[in-house]
């Protein structure tokens, strides 16, 4: 978005800070920090009283029905 409104004005950068900007994300979200995001949004489910018990047999299935239902690997856990 940043390089198109240079573009706009006339100036070029190559894609520079658009890809600063995946980086800068790629750094701040990791499978770790996504994991314990998963696990904080089953804790307050369950506090709330929700039955949780069969979220991994969920989880599990939709990984059957589309192995590449998660394709960013490189900051989500992958679905199998």
């Amino acid at each position: 978005m940043v390089d198109g409104g240079f573009l706009m004005s006339g100036i070029w950068t190559g894609g520079a800070f658009s890809s600063y900007l995946h980086q800068t994300g790629m750094m701040a979200f990791s499978v770790a920090f996504e994991m314990e995001a998963d696990y904080v949004g089953a804790y307050y489910a369950a506090r709330a009283g929700y039955d949780i018990s069969g979220a991994a047999e969920v989880w599990r299935a939709m990984s059957l029905e589309d192995p590449t239902s998660i394709r960013m690997g490189t900051d989500h856990p992958t679905s199998p």
